[in-house]
């Protein structure tokens, strides 16, 4: 459904404070006012409103023995949200930004309060889970209300006679750099004695583990109007230190969700991340942007690989305002509440919306309904196959090596209206390298605008220069992706599987045809945690005895950065006659975590021939020999090179007698690697020569 204006609040919103009724003036919430409201809220709306704790603070005092972090649940038929879309919204990392408080409790006042009667809410409230958790941090915002208003981080007791950890600093990612974080107690940005030693971020961090559909997060801040979007332990993007691999989608939602901020009431909140507020050196000023490591941002998207934002509210700046107690821009006045919450409901709004898939898309497979996500894991792989979209196609059927093909997406629309300015892009890259898109390491072929008929098709084209070369895993499949857009309907995922506005098709430009069938496939794990790691294998057609066997000494588990180049070999009956059969290999990787554990994977499909060995010319069997020589001298290769990153990435550094011998045994594999290329440049040069007739 496209966005409905009616979202745009036309009035003030109405909102409450504890034993009260509606104020004509919005005032800032205490912690126990906020206990009691939520609670109000849920008896108000049994049916789709649950308060829920999801954790508590360090300090004991109270009915429920600790301060709670309440979560309020928001879904028609609270009681039964399987396999719903998941939104969360949190405020309050820091005790004294009170607005981070108030916007995501409106918006939760909004969506119950206009359930009734606004079309368009009760789509989102139907059609997902809103989750909106105010005060991440209970204790310190109860230390701000009573005793130091300026105050910022929690109340853990340090033992040294200082107090409290940045909430905002004690995640997992890249915790523990001195970008933006401090290992001085006494320091406002203290990021405690380790990664998610607090209690609160332990809380959040189980909470968002344990959702089983999560889409989207926003976390809100004040001051600077900014919204901001991983990486933030970094300013300085480089070749060794790039940009997360989804930064162009984060880009485009970022964009819409400035856009919307824009739209209420002209506040720009700006966006440094390459954009023109770069300053000549190429940093980001700050504000509206700077370093912070250990961020939850970072964490989330690195993690759970799902979009997440940080949106510094008003004010622009620390001396908007008075500021009674010298807290500059934190003591944002109660006049700005309102006008704070509008601008950005209209944001949440739009990402809640896209949470649940729109009404354009490219199929997955032929059966693809729109439902996400479109293809499961089974016992046997993923069913059904979803890197052969037949909304993805080439002319010639199969591309040809070092010639231009003609790549053609398929766009439908599932509404009954027109739906104009769809953007489609067309990417081509190495599948061992990515199969998500868009990514800063695809090749981007075309961009264009289409118009959807009603409840019909539209097709894009771009050309395609297909490469003569083989890709990093020795063989010739290349993948297609597509990605297609439009103001109302972005992507919330790179993952094919997990968004219908993304799908691509693995393209094998030459069939092999051997004696022996040496499949090869690619697995890298691109995350920081460990990951298992399996191989399943499905086929079609395979004649009668054909079997694939799997190397049985492939990883289990592969390692941050580590790549695997594995083998899947087709064995074949001795006096087998020719024959031909499909082989797909399902790739399948498992964060090694606690909680819902999300699949992610992809495979590679092959059209496999057999020819007895006389009807081979003896040339032929001998550049087959050297090709399988040449891909298993660049597995070693491979596996040399995940041993150097994981040392790398875990040590950060190693000794010079360290280096130094894992650069020869570099050095000496790459030598014997440059032979084997010879050896086969040469196989390859002799069967192309004209061959002798066969008796």
């Amino acid at each position: 459904m496209a966005l409905d204006r009616s979202f745009l609040p036309l009035a003030l919103l109405t909102l409450f404070i504890a034993g009260g009724g509606p104020a004509t003036a919005a005032t800032y919430h205490t912690y126990d006012q906020l206990t009691s409201e939520f609670a109000s809220l849920a008896a108000a709306h049994p049916t789709r409103a649950q308060r829920i704790s999801i954790g508590h603070g360090w300090e004991t005092v109270g009915e429920f023995g600790q301060r709670q972090i309440w979560a309020l649940k928001i879904s028609n038929n609270v009681d039964n949200t399987e396999g719903k879309p998941e939104i969360v919204l949190v405020g309050n990392h820091h005790a004294r930004e009170w607005i981070s408080v108030e916007v995501p409790l409106a918006i939760g006042h909004y969506l119950l309060e206009n359930y009734a009667t606004n079309p368009a809410i009760q789509e989102l409230v139907n059609s997902k889970v809103v989750w909106i958790v105010p005060m991440l941090n209970p204790d310190g915002h109860v230390y701000s209300e009573i005793t130091n208003r300026c105050w910022r981080k929690n109340r853990r007791d340090n033992g040294d006679g200082t107090f409290g950890v940045d909430l905002n600093r004690n995640y997992g990612y890249q915790w523990g750099l001195s970008s933006g974080s401090s290992g001085i107690t006494s320091n406002d940005t203290y990021r405690g004695p380790s990664a998610f030693s607090e209690l609160e971020t332990q809380a959040f961090r189980d909470f968002l583990r344990n959702r089983s559909n999560l889409r989207g997060v926003i976390s809100y801040h004040n001051y600077s109007q900014a919204v901001l979007r991983p990486w933030s332990y970094t300013l300085d993007f480089t070749p060794g230190n790039p940009p997360p691999p989804a930064e162009p989608m984060l880009k485009d939602i970022s964009d819409e969700l400035r856009a919307r901020l824009l739209s209420v009431h002209g506040q720009v909140y700006k966006d440094c991340l390459f954009q023109a507020d770069r300053l000549p050196s190429g940093a980001c000023p700050s504000p509206p942007h700077y370093e912070s490591s250990g961020e939850m941002a970072d964490w989330i998207h690195h993690e759970l690989n799902i979009p997440a934002f940080t949106i510094e509210v008003r004010p622009t700046s620390g001396s908007t305002w008075p500021s009674p107690h010298n807290c500059g821009g934190f003591e944002l006045p109660e006049s700005e509440i309102t006008p704070t919450v509008e601008e950005n409901l209209e944001a949440a709004l739009r990402l809640i919306h896209y949470a649940q898939p729109g009404d354009i898309m490219i199929r997955d497979h032929a059966s693809d309904s729109g439902a996400v996500p479109s293809s499961v894991l089974t016992s046997s792989g993923w069913n059904p196959v979803f890197w052969r979209s037949p909304d993805i196609w080439s002319d010639p059927p199969v591309p040809v090596r070092g010639e231009t093909a003609t790549v053609t997406a398929r766009v439908h629309n599932l509404s009954s209206s027109p739906v104009s300015g769809v953007t489609v892009q067309i990417w081509f890259t190495d599948p061992s390298i990515t199969t998500e898109f868009p990514s800063p390491y695809a090749t981007l072929l075309g961009q264009g605008e289409i118009t959807l008929p009603a409840s019909g098709t539209n097709e894009f084209s771009a050309l395609w220069n297909v490469p003569s070369t083989p890709n990093s895993v020795g063989d010739y499949h290349w993948c297609v992706g597509v990605v297609i857009k439009h103001p109302t309907d972005l992507p919330l995922s790179t993952q094919a599987i997990y968004s219908n506005n993304v799908a691509f098709h693995n393209f094998a430009p030459v069939e092999a045809t051997s004696t022996a069938q040496a499949l090869r496939f690619e697995a890298r794990n691109t995350a920081t945690i460990d990951m298992d790691f399996d191989v399943r294998v499905t086929t079609e057609r395979l004649p009668p005895g054909w079997r694939v066997v799997l190397d049985p000494a492939r990883p289990k588990v592969l390692k941050p950065g580590q790549r695997y180049l594995g083998f899947a070999q087709v064995a074949i009956p001795a006096g087998a006659s020719a024959g031909e059969g499909i082989v797909s290999i399902h790739g399948v990787l498992m964060p090694q975590r606690p909680g819902v554990r999300r699949p992610i994977g992809s495979g590679v499909t092959y059209h496999v021939k057999y020819a007895p060995p006389d009807r081979l010319h003896p040339e032929a069997l001998g550049l087959i020999r050297s090709h399988e020589e040449l891909l298993k001298g660049q597995q070693r290769l491979l596996e040399k090179l995940g041993t150097v990153y994981v040392e790398v990435l875990t040590t950060r550094g190693m000794s010079d007698d360290r280096a130094v011998k894992l650069a020869e045994e570099l050095q000496t594999l790459v030598r014997r690697q440059a032979d084997r290329i010879d050896s086969f440049e040469e196989f390859v040069r002799r069967a192309g020569k004209p061959r002798p007739k066969q008796p």
